[in-house]
């Protein structure tokens, strides 16, 4: 029996699979590879040992020994495969082994998970793919996460050449694990992927419309103002097409090509209302017209009215669909599932567009949106599908929420760091601050939870850098609260108090001014916070005042406690604070990076400046009573 190569040298010679310069390779990766090759070679795994073999000229194309290999193993014969012979021992070995049957999400203990584990890759030793995927199936459906079984998959996938599936295995744990093996098989399955991808061009809603001039009625140009009206549009010149278009309406009102151009201007113009209109009013002279109703859909979708958009396309002849008028239809009716939250179906029909069209990047992102609603992970590895194929700055921010909505900051931190060489439009920066700003406050909240106070006062202040906003000045305040930094903990949330007064932080600079034993402003703090109806910060407010000494207010609290429980089912939520404006927008640097070493292209230095306390609330060296500081400030603020 010819020897059969080990799983570990597999691993071994795989690390030398990642995609590097020429200049990279390396003695030791080099010697591996053709170890590999050799290896397939002695069993006579011609195909395999040649795909080594250009994986080594892909790194290194000056290796003239290797490009005679492969043009000599070009010229054998692929041999028949062989019947695995096994000796009796190990046949008996086989016959003993049980699969554990496993459901979905049951447990299994470490020794069975151990155990499973290590039968898959024995089994893919002695090449029994069939039993080495059920070993790590039976994992998997326990342990969905468990990343040697995914790993042990994937090498099954990668034999089938499925590159895809080997992707979606490994994305979520090639940065999780940290294993050279891990990573080296999914680089190699994305280098493998994009070779097998199609270049295809996302088509345009409006690009339908000349599609189906071939197979539709005719947009006549029948006079020289309508030919010009043409070329200005096919220049992109809308409003002279426009107003040329307007001339001719003029002189007939019914004309059908005049009002089927004058509906593809304004469209493209993202006037839709005015497309729409002139759409309908080709449709009521002419209710079939294919132009019209495909015009009139493609107007209500840019509307988001998915609705009348899949009840327009229904009206037109099915003879006169092709494949994109199809794929648009399909897609409205996803977008139509995802905006009734039927994800669920959204999600089938996504699958099912995607199983015919599977390099069409649209249905790539339709797939990570409704993902997301129910299957997050599968929502990340179709987002970072989609941006590695279009490299566009809108699928670099859905992705990046993506991460940030599974609390995977590390990766998302990875992204942001390659930033530094994107060009940005206006708009596009202004998408990203905001992207930015969720960030700093997704990440801020989860260190608070953590109790990470010093890691949360960093990203704050990073957040700060770029935008005064009021939920991260007020995390910032309870950062320093929890450090001992009390003094700066009520400076925080006094500045906020003159923007945005609330229950909370009235609370708030209540806890810190006790703290600081300054109970005259504590007690002009709670009688101000306890107007509110959200029971447990009445609660908290009840136990402070206790702990104050104001025992008959404590008492009070409860009571309207008592009163509101009685009298309401619902809690009262939280009140929310708003983006505080900032007096002059960031202007954006070139190598800008905060606090916690994240790139950071909006930071800059005239933001987050302190502003004047303007606050008037008594303290120990005044003999002002509480009740009338009371009375003052409750005026003020109501």
């Amino acid at each position: 029996m010819k020897k059969r190569l080990p799983i570990m040298a597999i691993a071994l010679a795989c690390s030398a699979l990642s995609p590097l310069s020429a200049t990279d390779i390396s003695p030791a990766s080099f010697n591996n590879l053709t170890t590999l090759a050799k290896e397939y070679e002695k069993q006579g795994k011609i195909e395999e040992a040649i795909q080594v073999y250009r994986h080594i000229l892909e790194l290194d194309p000056n290796q003239t020994i290797i490009s005679q290999a492969i043009n000599r193993l070009s010229q054998k014969k692929e041999p028949s495969k062989k019947t695995s012979t096994t000796s009796s021992l190990q046949k008996s070995t086989k016959k003993n082994v049980q699969i554990v049957k496993i459901t979905q999400n049951s447990a299994i203990t470490e020794e069975t998970k151990h155990l499973l584990i290590k039968q898959g890759f024995q089994a893919l030793e002695e090449n029994d793919v069939r039993n080495a995927q059920l070993y790590f199936d039976q994992v998997l459906k326990a342990r969905p996460k468990n990343g040697d079984a995914r790993y042990g998959k994937a090498i099954i996938l990668s034999k089938q050449n499925n590159w895809n599936d080997v992707i979606k295995l490994l994305e979520p744990i090639s940065k999780k694990y940290h294993r050279q093996d891990i990573s080296d098989l999914y680089e190699m399955a994305l280098t493998e992927s994009k070779k097998l991808k199609e270049s295809i061009e996302p088509v345009q809603t409006v690009e339908i419309l000349k599609s189906l001039k071939n197979t539709t009625e005719p947009i006549k140009a029948s006079d020289a103002d309508m030919k010009n009206a043409i070329d200005a549009i096919s220049k992109n010149e809308l409003e002279q097409a426009a107003s040329i278009l307007q001339t001719l309406y003029i002189k007939n009102p019914m004309d059908i090509n005049v009002l089927l151009r004058l509906g593809e201007v304004y469209s493209r113009m993202n006037k839709y209302n005015i497309a729409q209109e002139y759409y309908q009013t080709a449709l009521s002279s002419s209710p079939k017209n294919s132009l019209a109703l495909i015009g009139s859909a493609n107007t209500y979708i840019a509307q988001k009215k998915y609705k009348n958009a899949l009840v327009t396309f229904e009206k037109l002849d099915r003879t006169k669909w092709n494949s994109d008028v199809e794929y648009t239809y399909q897609s409205a009716k996803i977008a139509f599932y995802l905006e009734q939250k039927e994800y669920e179906k959204g999600w089938n029909s996504a699958k099912q567009l995607h199983q015919l069209q599977p390099n069409r990047i649209e249905t790539i992102r339709l797939l990570g949106a409704v993902g997301e609603h129910i299957y997050p992970e599968e929502a990340i590895y179709y987002r970072s599908l989609a941006y590695r194929q279009s490299n566009s700055i809108g699928d670099f921010i859905s992705l990046v929420y993506a991460l940030l909505s599974e609390n995977r900051f590390s990766q998302a931190e990875t992204y942001f760091n390659t930033l530094t060489q994107k060009s940005l439009s206006a708009k596009e920066r202004e998408s990203l601050k905001a992207l930015y700003l969720t960030y700093y406050k997704k990440l801020s909240s989860f260190q608070l939870e953590q109790k990470e106070f010093v890691s949360a006062e960093n990203t704050l202040r990073s957040g700060l850098l770029i935008a005064n906003d009021a939920d991260l000045i007020e995390n910032l305040g309870w950062s320093l609260f929890h450090q001992n930094k009390t003094k700066e903990a009520l400076e925080q949330f006094e500045i906020l108090l003159q923007q945005q007064p609330s229950a909370n932080l009235f609370y708030a600079g209540a806890l810190s001014s006790h703290i600081l034993k300054d109970d005259k402003k504590a007690f002009s703090y709670l009688l101000l916070a306890s107007k509110t109806k959200d029971i447990l910060l009445l609660q908290k407010i009840a136990e402070l005042y206790l702990q104050m000494g104001y025992k008959q207010e404590s008492l009070d609290t409860i009571h309207l406690i008592e009163e509101l429980e009685h009298n309401s089912s619902t809690s009262s939520k939280k009140q929310s604070i708003n983006t505080l404006s900032t007096s002059k927008s960031p202007s954006l640097s070139q190598d800008t990076y905060d606090y916690n070493g994240i790139y950071n292209p909006f930071i800059s230095s005239d933001i987050g400046k302190k502003p004047t306390l303007l606050l008037n609330i008594p303290s120990n060296d005044t003999k002002t009573s509480p009740q009338k500081e009371y009375l003052h400030q409750f005026t003020k603020f109501n």
